[in-house]
């Protein structure tokens, strides 16, 4: 297929390119801790970022063990650029150093650690709280390219048609002057490019495997204002007359504790109920400390998930105290269930307290600890990854359901949300 022959060439440029920025940036010294409102990639609210510290730099020279490092390179073609490049005096050197900054972490191999510019820095700060003008789409990395994670519940990019696993290969904005291939793409660009003015247009360019015969095809999408609820209740009759709970979470965001209470407030004093879907589906993830919380709502005692970093090991047990620790509950998923929802979803399972429903989540085991720097930048560094309770690697594994059941996108029935009832 040709968009496969065009990412290997792409793959092999991009390795020589970062290669190079990670000689020219390697020598950067140390960041000290003091403090990022995260606890070993845990939210914590209290927190909050006006009272964070921040990572200082110290520099005092080249450190001992990259002295055979030549920098001679980098700054020989900083300046063939300064006396080559057509547009010399538009160079913008701050760019440059976080063109560079980020071209060093990417060497890495690891999409989800990041260097985060300081408007991109803002950008995602708000992600998980606001609102905010775009098409509604979970970023993703999928085989190393942007892809989306999931859309959300009720936005333009759901109505559009885009489904979890999509890859974005090219994105067109005419007023805002882009049109741009996304290889190379780090996610906070794509986040940057696919926000906007409520109204205004975007044309993304989609490549869905085993669609379209293999070729990418164009999806226009206008902009609206993005309100990001995370918990949606619903009650469904069964045949006998029985109610079920459809408890359907979206996300993990500042806002899930207090959304998720007050639905549970409301199921427990329900009468005549026969259980709980917990809808997991499309759920890209989030704050890890919600999912503990979710989690230890079903499970009575326990160990939820286990950390497992380059330092330390723990253990995160269900906190005591759940409300629906008696009550029957199935959980559906499917590819878009990603990170803190895949938690949440086999620390049931493997508790033996759920029946998963639907189809393979997508595989993201690993932890990210936000660290903030001086100049309103900030680093995204996985930090370490999760094992489930039952001594299950998440990360590029998914979860295999209990009950597979496709979704058939050309018809308006939830045959997984149909198959769940099935089992009351």
């Amino acid at each position: 297929m040709p968009l496969d022959r065009s990412i290997k060439s792409k793959e092999l440029l991009g390795k020589i390119i970062t290669a190079i920025l990670l000689l020219a940036i390697g020598g950067v010294g140390g960041y000290y801790f003091a403090g990022t409102g995260t606890f070993f990639g845990v939210h914590v609210p209290f927190l909050e970022k006006q009272y964070r510290d921040v990572y200082t730099l110290s520099y005092d020279g080249q450190p001992a063990r990259y002295k055979a490092v030549d920098f001679n390179l980098f700054w020989g073609v900083w300046e063939l650029l300064e006396s080559r490049y057509y547009k010399s005096e538009e160079m913008d050197a701050q760019q440059m150093v976080d063109g560079a900054i980020g071209g060093m972490v990417a060497s890495l191999g690891d999409p989800y650690t990041m260097y985060i510019p300081p408007v991109s820095n803002a950008i995602s700060e708000g992600d998980l709280s606001g609102s905010f003008g775009g098409i509604g789409v979970e970023l993703s990395y999928i085989d190393s390219l942007v892809g989306v994670g999931a859309p959300l519940n009720g936005t333009p990019a759901e109505r559009a048609g885009l489904l979890a696993g999509d890859i974005i290969v090219h994105v067109k904005d005419e007023k805002a002057g882009i049109d741009e291939d996304t290889y190379g793409w780090t996610l906070n660009r794509a986040q940057e490019v696919l926000r906007g003015k409520i109204g205004t247009t975007v044309t993304i360019m989609i490549y869905r495997e085993n669609y379209n015969n293999g070729e990418p095809f164009e999806v226009t999408i206008t902009r609206e204002e993005i309100k990001v609820d995370s918990v949606k209740l619903e009650y469904l009759t069964l045949p006998d007359g029985r109610q079920v709970a459809h408890l359907k979470l979206s996300r993990f965001s500042e806002r899930t504790f207090t959304e998720w209470n007050l639905a549970v407030d409301q199921l427990v004093n329900r009468e005549n109920l026969a259980g709980v879907i917990l809808d997991l589906r499309n759920n890209p993830g989030g704050y890890f400390s919600e999912a503990i919380h979710v989690a230890s709502e079903f499970i009575d005692d326990g160990v939820v998930v286990t950390e497992k970093g380059k330092t330390r090991s723990n253990d995160y047990r269900a906190s005591g105290g759940g409300r629906l620790t008696k009550t029957k509950v199935i959980t559906l998923v499917n590819g878009g269930s990603a990170s803190s929802s895949e938690i949440v979803a086999g620390a049931l399972r493997d508790n033996k307290r759920t029946t998963l429903v639907g189809t393979k989540t997508f595989g993201k085991g690993l932890i990210q600890e936000r660290i903030d720097l001086i100049n309103d930048a900030a680093l995204n560094v996985t930090v370490a990854q999760w094992m489930l309770p039952g001594g299950q690697w998440l990360n590029k594994e998914g979860i295999e359901p209990d009950v597979e059941v496709e979704q058939d996108y050309e018809t308006e029935t939830d045959e997984i949300l149909e198959r769940a009832l099935t089992l009351f």
